[in-house]
């Protein structure tokens, strides 16, 4: 289960209120300093015992502060940087083995639904089987009760039956009742056709509207994708021109932070049930839009939990809702259900839509969680499913007629790699694929040109949103998405898609996400883009700007402004304004993907601070742990966190350090230092990572210096499963609660790290 990161800001109504919460949170902290409530086993317990006066005098409680970075110069980041191979697994193929079962239900390609009873005999004369259609509830629920069963309806092996609906269970009960067996079966049964508005037809005459795909994976760093999805990204290069965006760096933490700017064109702070999503304005055109995320917690159901609506036309959750409720899915190996990869349900799935529609124009968003979220580099499993699937729909001309985006929303935030210096610069730099329509490149050239030369320059998904305006887990899809992509492809299913194959951010937890270059790549998330080849050839300037972006600064912003950019099918045909042309005001944060990026700097793309990582060095100078500073810097971190926590609730446990796992410097001056620190936690075993500033009152004197946190405290270790016992949930990142909670359910993953 994943929660949204909502930034904790302690208000006080008067200075000595604050004052006072100060104060008596350092007298907490210090007692449990002088009480020896420290980790033993910790060779770290000695230096954590320092005198009342130097905490007191050291460590400063206070709001963030910013770190003004001017840099615009983008890091070219080594996906096998030296520090980041001991944390780069391999995975063997993913096989997904059901026991033994009576039954076995299947949907063919033309939607009928067929159920072979296997083994006849005395008990298998008395199974009664049965189908249900899942739908969407029409009154408010909980998330774990987002779906409806239909009435159930008699499944006989003798018939087959033509499916009405998309989502469907299917289960038989012996003479007592008990379920000797259950599936779930996805396909779609195409909608009836909408006429487009007649305005919206006058507008456009007989152009061919742009298709939007998106494909996210969650979690993928740039060189993450490298890693792991070699196939896949070799195939949307080779075959299919995509333009690569090393670029891109996420403006937030986690999925919500990066997606809702994609989508909407704002500031996660501003996310509501009324934001201007996208795929809303697509609808009015008459586009079919599609919405799939394959997790119970979806991103947005944070922004409505009770939605009684559909979002889009196809919309998936009450199908992952009722999986994830079955004890099918909890009896399955991790990433399957039954003897189906979960992802491999999810793409075929996509398939249909991308088939069904290739020639109506459509919207739509398939964002992978099963396999990347809390394991990264388990993406490499739907490698080869995704080059396949690209292959297939583009042989057989599906894209023909699309712009598709191959991305993701940030790095990996997890496990070893992210608590190393490359970990941390990668968590900020997620994938981004651009592929445009052959057609487009020819007709718009300088769209074309603007998309290459902005591959090198900064993106966000603010820019991604503005081009809208214009017409580790992961490695074992690797070869799934490549024969996903070939299959497709092949096929012509691309030939008037413009594709966006990308990431939410990089890996956020694990081995890597400890490391220096870890704390890059979390930043740093995969974004591919596909453009058919007609519209490369009409539009060349499109091609020309989408190739010159690859290697700039780009952001969600920049993401959601070319898919506004799309959608009102407004391409520049020139490369500069004609006086007294009337242009379209730019949006307030993304810049189209199909413009020239200028070089901007963090603050200029609208990424905030503490996420920027343009000013942090590839090779960072160290601190030596041992030292004195590294206790107070580590303190400082420790009693940011306990503050929040001693304040906020009496449900959880004054943290301790049991460990500092590196400290860097980031910046200096005469007066300062900025350092990235990250130190683990008991009881819990939590990893945090922040960035402390150093100040001194001069340059010759470190004896007097002030540390301050200056951004919020991140955990880059998963939750437990005793962190969610206050009302608060937004301190649950920080929690372990002092009484021991009943243990949730999990599947067991087996770990390579």
């Amino acid at each position: 289960m994943k929660f949204g990161s909502i930034t904790l800001t302690v208000v006080a109504s008067a200075i000595c209120v604050l004052g006072l919460y100060q104060l008596l949170s350092a007298v907490t902290w210090l007692r449990y300093m002088d009480s020896g409530y420290l980790h033993e086993q910790s060779h770290f317990t000695q230096h954590f015992t320092a005198r009342k006066g130097d905490i007191k005098s050291k460590i400063h409680i206070q709001d963030m502060r910013s770190i003004t970075c001017k840099n615009t110069t983008l890091k070219k980041l080594d996906p096998f940087h030296p520090s980041a191979l001991p944390y780069i697994p391999h995975f063997p193929p993913l096989k997904c083995r059901r026991q033994a079962s009576v039954a076995e239900s299947k949907v063919d390609g033309d939607g009928y639904l067929t159920l072979i009873i296997k083994n006849y005999s005395k008990v298998t004369d008395n199974i009664h089987c049965y189908y249900q259609y899942i739908r969407h509830p029409t009154k408010p629920y909980k998330e774990d009760e987002a779906f409806v069963l239909s009435k159930r309806i008699d499944l006989s092996p003798a018939n087959r039956v033509k499916l009405q609906e998309d989502f469907v269970y299917v289960f038989c009960i012996n003479e007592t009742g008990y379920k000797v067996y259950e599936n779930f079966h996805l396909h779609m049964v195409k909608k009836e056709e909408e006429l487009i508005s007649k305005k919206y037809s006058e507008i456009t005459g007989n152009q061919p509207r742009l298709n939007v795909l998106i494909v996210i994976n969650d979690g993928v760093s740039m060189s993450g994708a490298v890693r792991y999805l070699p196939k896949t990204i070799e195939y949307l290069k080779k075959e299919m021109n995509g333009t690569i965006f090393p670029g891109c760096h996420a403006v937030g933490e986690n999925s919500l932070p990066n997606l809702f700017p994609l989508l909407t064109g704002l500031p996660h702070t501003e996310a509501s049930i009324d934001a201007p999503f996208v795929w809303k304005h697509f609808s009015e055109k008459g586009y079919k839009t599609f919405y799939l995320e394959d997790k119970v917690w979806a991103t947005f159901t944070y922004v409505d939990p009770e939605a009684t609506r559909p979002p889009a036309d196809y919309y998936t959750h009450p199908f992952w809702v009722a999986m994830e409720n079955s004890s099918l899915y909890w009896d399955s190996q991790t990433f399957c259900l039954g003897n189906d990869p979960i992802h491999r349900i999810a793409l075929q799935y996509l398939g249909y839509y991308v088939e069904n529609y290739q020639r109506q124009s459509y919207f739509g968003l398939y964002f992978l969680n099963e396999l990347s979220h809390d394991y990264g580099s388990a993406i490499q499993l739907a490698d080869a499913d995704y080059r396949d699937f690209l292959k297939e729909h583009n042989e057989r001309g599906h894209f023909n007629n699309t712009i598709m985006l191959f991305m993701s929303d940030h790095g990996s935030r997890f496990f070893g790699l992210r608590s190393t210096p490359i970990g941390h610069l990668e968590a900020s730099n997620p994938l981004l694929t651009m592929v445009l329509p052959p057609w487009l490149k020819q007709q718009y050239p300088h769209i074309a040109e603007a998309v290459n030369s902005n591959a090198e320059r900064l993106v966000t998904p603010y820019d991604i949103h503005a081009t809208h305006d214009y017409g580790s887990a992961i490695q074992l899809a690797d070869a799934d998405y490549r024969d996903f992509l070939k299959e497709h492809n092949e096929r012509g299913h691309f030939n008037n898609t413009i594709m966006l194959f990308m990431s939410d951010h990089g890996s956020r937890f694990f081995g890597l996400r400890s490391t220096p270059i870890g704390h890059l790549e979390a930043s740093n998330p995969l974004l591919t883009m596909v453009l058919p080849p007609w519209l490369k050839q009409q539009y060349p300037h499109i091609a020309e700007a989408v190739n010159s972006n690859a290697e700039r600064l780009v952001t969600p912003y920049d993401i959601h402004a070319t898919l506004v950019d799309i959608l009102h099918s407004d391409l520049p045909i020139t490369k500069k304004s004609t006086n007294g042309k009337k242009r379209r005001e730019r949006l307030a944060k993304g810049i189209s993907l199909f413009q020239n990026l200028p070089s901007r700097t963090c603050a200029s793309a609208g990424i905030p601070e503490d996420t920027c990582t343009l000013c942090t060095p590839l090779e960072p100078t160290f601190l030596d742990i041992n030292s004195q500073k590294a206790r107070f810097i580590a303190n400082a971190v420790l009693t940011k966190i306990n503050y929040v926590l001693v304040n906020a609730t009496s449900e959880c446990d004054v943290l301790l350090i049991s460990d500092i796992t590196y400290i860097a410097v980031t910046s200096y001056d005469r007066l300062s230092v900025t350092y990235i620190v990250i130190v683990k936690t008991v009881p819990g075993s939590g990893i945090f990572e922040a960035s402390v500033l150093e100040t001194r009152a001069m340059a010759s004197d470190s004896t007097e210096s002030q540390y301050t946190v200056i951004t919020p405290v991140i955990r880059i270790s998963l939750y437990d499963n005793n962190c969610c016992c206050a009302e608060d949930s937004r301190i649950d990142k920080y929690c372990h609660c002092k009484v021991t909670r009943r243990q949730s359910r999990s599947k067991v993953f087996p770990l390579y790290y």
